[in-house]
């Protein structure tokens, strides 16, 4: 799929009411992941919407397959791009098979009657979405991560060479979105497929996009690796807000500001990992040498400070001690 020139919005009848984006030129390519990320109301869902012919441009094309996708009907469209909404879907009494058959609706006939080919693809988008053990399950009795990934295999089932999701871990636990952003990831990889989905959780992009576009709150889109944005200030310059400041040495956004303390740290591994994080939290800045210092020793932390040695048994009862509270 390619964009030229798109221009994104809002129309009332035929007077441009919000022009959101323009100048847009995206490609998105099999075998490939990309995640589109961005503030709040900077119009990720207007451009999914409109790249998928849910909703007409201001200007500019989309082409698919070197096809504009206005000549596309709905079923030709349907065979090509499989949509999952952020709105969780309400069934009723029905099996997750059952819904996941409703893929294949642009391939069935006048009387929406499957062939065993289409019961076939139907087992292997289930498959593929790793819910094949919740064929035989009503939907209203599965979990929001096993609802998705049903979801996501209902799309596979129109065999589309395109999958887009709009923010598909919204309703999701950290494993749960874990679970189907890795998905996603399998299937541009393994299975040839071009997947674009939206997302709030940027250190979740970071992880798993082989490309980002990234929105900032005037429109424009900015593509590229994750570790490209990073490192030429675009996540910077579209995510910090006040106190909060994305910060390119972690990758993580940094709410505490510019440490204000310092501090020496004695420590290895996970301890030092993890002693790192929780003295930056409360404003300290791990130096090589200080008048303070932490020690990691025999499973205990050893705060050096004027002279005198105190032993704590955990992080916690330390940085209550550093912050006069013990």
């Amino acid at each position: 799929m390619v964009t030229k020139d798109l221009e994104i919005g809002y129309k009332r009848g035929s007077h441009v009411e919000k022009v959101v984006s323009s100048g847009l030129n995206l490609q998105l390519c099999p075998g490939e992941l990309i995640c589109l990320v961005g503030p709040n109301g900077s119009g990720k869902s207007t451009l999914l919407r409109t790249i998928t012919g849910l909703q007409k441009p201001l200007a500019g094309q989309v082409f698919l397959h070197d096809k504009s996708i206005e000549s596309y009907d709905n079923k030709a469209l349907a065979r090509e791009i499989s949509v999952v909404l952020t709105t969780p879907v309400q069934v009723g009494a029905m099996r997750a098979y059952d819904l996941v058959g409703l893929g294949r609706y642009p391939f069935t006939d006048l009387f929406d009657k499957m062939r065993e080919e289409d019961h076939h693809i139907v087992r292997v988008s289930l498959e593929m979405a790793g819910a094949s053990n919740l064929a035989e399950r009503y939907v209203q009795t599965l979990s929001d991560g096993e609802r998705q990934k049903v979801m996501i295999a209902r799309a596979l089932a129109q065999e589309p060479s395109l999958l887009m999701l709009d923010e598909p871990t919204a309703y999701l636990d950290l494993p749960g979105r874990v679970s189907v952003m890795q998905l996603l990831r399998d299937l541009a990889h393994g299975h040839h497929k071009a997947v674009l989905t939206s997302t709030h959780d940027l250190d979740l992009a970071m992880r798993s996009a082989d490309r980002v576009w990234l929105m900032n709150r005037d429109g424009e889109v900015m593509q590229g690796a994750p570790e490209d944005l990073a490192l030429d200030g675009s996540f910077g310059e579209t995510f910090s807000v006040g106190k909060v400041h994305f910060d390119a040495s972690t990758g993580q956004f940094d709410m505490n500001g510019k440490p204000s303390k310092q501090i020496a740290l004695k420590a290895e591994g996970l301890d030092r990992i993890w002693a790192e994080k929780a003295l930056s939290r409360i404003g300290y800045a791990v130096v090589e040498s200080s008048d303070v210092l932490v020690e990691a020793k025999d499973a205990r932390w050893f705060l050096h400070q004027q002279g005198q040695e105190q032993g704590f048994d955990t992080l916690y009862t330390l940085l209550q001690a550093l912050n006069g509270r013990s």
